[in-house]
């Protein structure tokens, strides 16, 4: 009777037993968990001049190999955010890859703020979006001022307006205590001037530099009637802030500078800045014509 009682129950757990072994799924295998991204900045973040562009680095890496690979930005980033390379073949597992990405305000002045992420995705049709994503927020952003002369400019916020003695001359710059003058620190450090002419060349505004209240053009011819020491590369007439202007290129210490001479009934004022520091020409350009006379 025990004995049989015993077998019945070896038979009942070993039955069950099997039908646990049968119905538990098998354990997890690193192919079935979902790769996981990491970025070497925990946000692109960046206050942007209007107008202008700039380019910034960063890495990431994945935790498993993966094949077909697209990174994007979200739609809220479009025109504002563009990244290169743009897809990977393959990645490698705890490698990183660099993405270099391009980041450009809108021109007009306007504050704003963008916001929105970097996904990194596969290729598949509906795709496959890898946690975590890199968040992105950027604006647009500039101080103002109104100079001694009455003249309202704007400028990247960082940089600094200098008077100078006098009155008539301001320096906008992202230097605050510029050192001695060399090859490295004209590339190095904007310069922005805008002075207002004396009645002769070399003469700040003691008396009004145009009395007759001459066309530009021909204020020009007739101020410069001596000419310059060196020939301008280039001449020009262009408009700034709705009013005809005179834009020359000349060869001087560090090399090629723009200068533009602008009128305001019998004042005339000249706005001089550099090309031979090339990431802030754009800068220069947008401020010139930012100009309030």
């Amino acid at each position: 009777m025990y004995k049989r009682s015993f077998w019945i129950v070896l038979v009942l757990l070993l039955g069950s037993g099997i039908w646990w072994l049968q119905a538990a799924p098998p354990p997890a295998t690193p192919e079935d968990t979902a790769p996981t991204i990491s970025w070497s900045v925990t946000k692109l973040t960046s206050t942007m001049f209007p107008g202008t562009s700039s380019t910034t680095i960063a890495t990431f890496r994945s935790d498993q190999n993966l094949a077909g690979v697209v990174v994007e930005a979200t739609s809220s980033l479009d025109g504002i955010v563009s990244v290169n390379p743009a897809s990977f073949p393959s990645i490698i597992a705890n490698q990183n890859y660099q993405l270099t990405f391009t980041l450009k305000a809108p021109l007009e002045f306007k504050k704003r703020s963008f916001g929105g992420t970097i996904h990194i995705h596969n290729d598949g049709k509906p795709p496959k979006t890898y946690a975590k994503p890199l968040k992105v927020g950027l604006r647009t952003d500039w101080s103002s001022t109104s100079t001694a002369m009455g003249v309202v400019v704007n400028y990247p916020v960082g940089w600094t307006p200098q008077p100078l003695p006098g009155g008539s001359t301001d320096v906008f710059t992202n230097n605050s205590s510029p050192g001695p003058l060399s090859d490295a620190s004209l590339t190095a450090n904007s310069f922005f001037q805008i002075r207002l002419l004396g009645p002769t060349p070399g003469q700040l505004n003691p008396s009004p530099a145009n009395p007759s209240a001459l066309p530009i053009t021909q204020w020009f011819v007739n101020y410069f009637a001596a000419g310059f020491s060196v020939p301008p590369s280039s001449q020009s007439v262009i408009s700034v802030g709705g009013r005809q202007v005179v834009k020359i290129e000349l060869v001087e210490v560090g090399g090629l500078r723009v200068h533009v001479y602008i009128p305001r009934g019998q004042d005339v004022f000249e706005v001089s800045y550099g090309l031979f520091a090339p990431a802030f020409v754009p800068t220069y350009e947008l401020m010139l014509n930012s100009l309030q006379l």
